[in-house]
């Protein structure tokens, strides 16, 4: 996977999927996989964070008004251009220079010369709003414009699991990808379908739907955040497996599988796993409940 990043002068970041480059659309396709949930994963990701981004610029512009200087009934035509100057006055946060003139210039002063035509600076508030474009080299490509507070929300690690929420896209979709490639391989190798063998049925936007001989099995990305894997199992043949041994297959995967450190040999053995004839499966079911319980260590 690649993802390219476009650090920009007025403040932002702009991400976007090396599986469709537009800086290099020849070269780097073919070598790497496109994040299809990428878009889907960074819409979702700001939608949930509006919330604070509106209520910390409401703050901003109360402490704006707050230190203005008073408005008289005379200045009530100036109210929008003197919120304006005092917001490009008050100090950036980031180290980077304005490519403008100071907004002051004294009138005795010789004028400054002419500067290249540039696009106007974007308002907090601006900067903070997610921006879509399509690329004109490359009309799958797509991109979108983050502030430096939303890309640095992205790469926070969390305490609780030592990931952020890009870490954790990554590693799920990486795991459907393994999950989905493995079937294919296993199948490969063993030149036929032979008896109990897990195999890819359909894929139902978004949603993989795999089955062997005793068991349907839905593995999909959770499209509420993009940050875990949602995996159930139904029986395909009636009196043949119990309610708690599915349920235990479906905690051991979320447990034992979709997580950090997002190993693919634990996919390669849960899929193996999976297509050993059905007695040998529900032994290892109940060990999976023995030490889900802790009376056993593997």
């Amino acid at each position: 996977y690649c993802i390219e990043l476009y650090l920009n002068a007025n403040s932002t970041i702009t991400i976007a999927d090396g599986g469709s480059s537009a800086v290099d659309p020849a070269g780097i396709q073919g070598r790497t996989t496109p994040l299809w949930y990428l878009q889907s994963f960074l819409q979702r990701f700001l939608r949930d964070q509006s919330g604070e981004e509106s209520y910390t610029m409401a703050t901003m512009s109360a402490t704006v008004s707050s230190i203005a200087t008073p408005i008289t009934p005379s200045q009530t035509s100036s109210r929008s251009s003197t919120s304006a100057s005092a917001a490009v006055l008050a100090p950036s946060p980031y180290p980077i220079a304005s490519p403008r003139p100071s907004p002051i210039v004294s009138l005795s002063s010789p004028s400054p010369p002419p500067l290249p035509s540039l696009p106007p600076l974007p308002s907090p508030h601006a900067s903070s709003l997610v921006a879509e474009k399509r690329s004109t080299s490359n009309s799958g490509s797509w991109s979108r414009v983050l502030s430096w507070e939303q890309f640095l929300s992205l790469l926070s690690y969390n305490e609780g699991d030592g990931q952020c929420p890009l870490s954790r896209f990554l590693g799920n979709f990486y795991l459907l990808n393994q999950f989905n490639m493995q079937v294919k391989q296993d199948k490969m190798q063993s030149g036929s379908s032979r008896e109990g063998q897990i195999q890819l049925r359909s894929v139902d936007r978004g949603v993989y739907l795999f089955h062997t001989d005793t068991l349907d099995l839905h593995i999909a990305m959770d499209s509420n955040n993009f940050q875990k894997l949602t995996f159930s199992v139904q029986p395909a043949q009636e009196h043949v497996w119990s309610d708690s041994e599915l349920e235990t297959l479906c905690e051991y995967f979320h447990s034992q599988v979709s997580c950090p450190p997002y190993s693919g040999h634990a996919v390669t053995a849960f899929v193996r796993l999976l297509s050993v004839p059905l007695r040998v499966l529900k032994s290892c079911v109940h060990l999976m409940q023995l030490q889900m319980v802790g009376s056993v260590l593997w």
